[in-house]
């Protein structure tokens, strides 16, 4: 027989569909043929786990082991949503806090500095003034001056 038509009756044979002579003819083609021999095995074989897995029954409880995950989910999602919607705004306001506090110490610092550069030039009017009242000579010093000198000579 011809390879065409053993391939198209491979199916037929799988499934005990051909009579007992062509079924025959199609037994002597493949102990023959060795590429519609592979050809018929692959197939049987692709057939064969398809019928296993219709035969398989899914587990009685997998829709409800699958809910039971989703509503585990949304109940998970739902925590992470309410703590989102409390910690976003306290973490908002403490930022604020913070930036409030540490604006007025910087503006403490800064007033405390220029406070002691004021009295740093208080102080330096101070001991300048002194300083010349006691080393420069006033209408008083230079009548003990002439004295001391007068003395001198």
């Amino acid at each position: 027989m011809d390879c065409k038509k053993i391939e198209s009756q491979l199916l037929d044979n799988f499934y005990k569909e051909l009579s007992t002579e062509k079924s025959a003819l199609v037994q002597r083609h493949l102990e023959q043929c060795g590429h519609c021999r592979v050809l018929y095995n692959k197939m049987s074989g692709v057939l064969d786990s398809v019928a296993l897995s219709a035969d398989t029954k899914p587990n009685d409880f997998i829709a409800t082991r699958i809910l039971s995950k989703l509503e585990h989910k949304q109940t998970s999602s739902t925590k992470i949503k309410v703590v989102q919607y409390f910690l976003r705004p306290a973490m908002v306001i403490s930022l604020i806090v913070l930036g409030i506090f540490t604006g007025i110490k910087i503006s403490n610092g800064f007033a405390e500095n220029q406070t002691n550069t004021i009295l740093a030039v208080d102080s330096k009017t101070e001991l300048t003034t002194q300083f010349a009242s006691e080393n420069y000579l006033t209408s008083r010093n230079d009548q003990v001056i002439e004295m001391y000198l007068n003395d001198k000579k």
